[in-house]
């Protein structure tokens, strides 16, 4: 994680912490401002414990996280447990849609890497999901995905690269490549 996302990320915890404080003052009730303050502060570790790519221990981490917020609700606010039950259905389809969406998203991007390769005529020697923004820089969005990759080209040289995958809503699927070290005779058409 760059300084960007890490000031990202403290900004956004901040402001759920205060939104909760400003919603407690105005009457929301205090079981659904720890509802969805608590998803959104267990969706901010996960970011944080998935850029060190230990995606099982994030999950599980979630998972606890949720659960025991649900568990706080019950308890301090006595929220009949039918509604921490399906609350709780609720927010577990929610994680499992997203872990599959990104499942697929990193599928098809390696799918389209070793595409591009073999059009150029070059074999994909490795490719692997990068949680940094490498050679591009700026600040990692969720929809954005990252991977470095090494090819063979026809002279048996290995070249480093990296691309950048946009699956956000309007992004399509597009993607960009850059060299690591500038090979005069590959090209970065797509």
């Amino acid at each position: 994680m760059n300084k960007p996302q890490r000031i990202i990320q403290i900004v956004m915890a901040t402001l759920i912490v205060i939104a909760a404080v400003v919603c407690h003052y105005y009457g929301v009730p205090d079981w659904i401002i720890l509802l969805v303050a608590g998803f959104m502060l267990a969706n901010l570790l996960l970011q944080a414990f998935w850029m060190n790519n230990s995606v099982i221990r994030a999950i599980v981490l979630m998972i606890v996280s949720t659960l025991f917020s649900l568990f706080l609700i019950w308890y301090l606010f006595k929220v009949p447990l039918v509604m921490v039950f399906f609350g709780a259905i609720f927010l577990f389809v929610i994680m499992v849609v997203n872990v599959i969406l990104m499942k697929n998203s990193t599928a098809t991007s390696k799918a389209r890497i070793a595409q591009w390769a073999a059009e150029n005529g070059w074999e994909l020697l490795e490719c692997e999901h990068r949680f940094d923004t490498g050679p591009f820089g700026g600040i990692h969005w969720r929809a954005q995905m990252y991977f470095e990759f090494v090819i063979c080209d026809q002279q048996q040289k290995r070249h480093t690269g990296w691309a950048h995958f946009d699956h956000s809503l309007f992004g399509g699927g597009r993607y960009e490549v850059k060299w690591v070290e500038s090979p005069e005779h590959l090209s970065n058409e797509k």
